[in-house]
């Protein structure tokens, strides 16, 4: 009902809207402090965080970890993305 931490997996049917209109809407909800974007193209994890100074994006590749401040977490992308074939070519 009040999320803090919201989870997109992209398509290429929706990673345009998944990174544009829907992350705004996201943005909009008081209780949203992070929105993770999980890329389904390549070992790449968008972190979305709403900071004091407004919203803030860093990008996770393999062998980083992607860090969340709230919840507090700490993701391996590698491990994310274990047994799933991407087709990165």
């Amino acid at each position: 009902m009040n999320p803090t931490l919201l989870v997109e997996v992209t398509s290429d049917s929706t990673e345009e809207y998944d990174r544009g209109e829907k992350l705004n809407h996201y943005k909009q909800c008081p209780s949203v402090s992070t929105v993770l974007l999980v890329s389904h193209e390549a070992r790449r994890v968008t972190v979305v965080t709403r900071t004091p100074r407004g919203w803030e994006e860093r990008d996770y590749g393999s062998g980083e970890r992607a860090d969340v401040q709230t919840p507090r977490l700490s993701l391996s992308v590698d491990e994310l993305y274990a047994g799933i074939v991407l087709d990165e070519g």
